[in-house]
């Protein structure tokens, strides 16, 4: 995957893995051991720049990230993203209505645009109006919620599953900001829907019953002894333990 990353030389692709590896060290900086992430930071940047030293990929990754980033005009430096989005937002403000009820679905590649729209947030927007920009987003961000709060509950090794899938969600959600994805929804939307079956499976795992306490009593003998004291059954509105029994009729 590393790999892949490298040679498409996809700046919101490095964009969005540098969110999602922030936002989950501080999500998770409970959990984390900063001593071994400063060791595995260090030895990753070595390995990549001596892979990138002998690879025929080093010149265009450092041509894109450090040469067109760099460029102080902000077409070129975007990759003409500006001004992707510049007309977008223009036929757009050409029918206001548009803001709100958007085009109509994938409409914006039956237009004579020259490129895609590169932001898929913009993209649901001009298609879709403010509810297809809401609904879509919502599905990301709550998933990423949902899982983010059921590591909190979560064993290994589904705990590391659940982290996993919030940092790779949150990147993603931070690259679609720059780039456009297709056939790949199709994998993303798949894995999110296990990660759901795993939250779902993490909040209906009962909770563990507290340790019986052992306590010490004295006998008639005078020697102590010691003794299980069992926790209190939970009681129901009337009373009854466990919550069963006669309703007190």
């Amino acid at each position: 995957m590393a790999s892949a990353l490298v040679m498409t030389a996809s700046r919101g692709g490095f964009v969005g893995m540098i969110v999602g590896c922030a936002i989950g060290l501080y999500l998770f900086r409970h959990l984390i051991s900063y001593n071994r992430i400063a060791g595995w930071v260090a030895g990753s940047l070595l390995l990549f720049v001596a892979v990138m030293s002998f690879s025929e990929y080093g010149g265009l990754l450092t041509e894109r990230v450090f040469g067109q980033t760099s460029n102080i005009d902000a077409t070129e430096a975007s990759s003409g993203r500006t001004e992707i989005w510049a007309n977008l937002l223009y036929t757009m403000f050409e029918q206001p209505i548009t803001f709100v009820t958007g085009f109509g679905w994938n409409v914006y590649w039956s237009m004579p645009f020259r490129f895609s729209p590169h932001n898929h947030y913009l993209a649901s927007w001009f298609n879709l109006g403010l509810v297809g920009l809401i609904c879509g987003s919502y599905l990301i961000f709550s998933a990423i919620g949902r899982a983010r709060r059921a590591s909190q509950d979560a064993q290994p090794p589904l705990r590391g599953q659940l982290i996993a899938f919030v940092v790779g969600g949150t990147a993603v959600a931070a690259a679609v900001f720059f780039v456009d994805l297709h056939t790949p929804w199709i994998y993303f939307w798949m894995y999110t829907g296990v990660v759901m079956r795993l939250v779902t499976c993490v909040q209906r795992m009962p909770v563990a019953a507290p340790a019986p306490a052992l306590v010490e009593e004295v006998g008639r003998d005078g020697r102590r002894r010691p003794r299980v004291l069992k926790p209190a059954l939970a009681r129901d509105s009337y009373g009854w333990a466990g919550g069963s029994g006669r309703s007190g009729a």
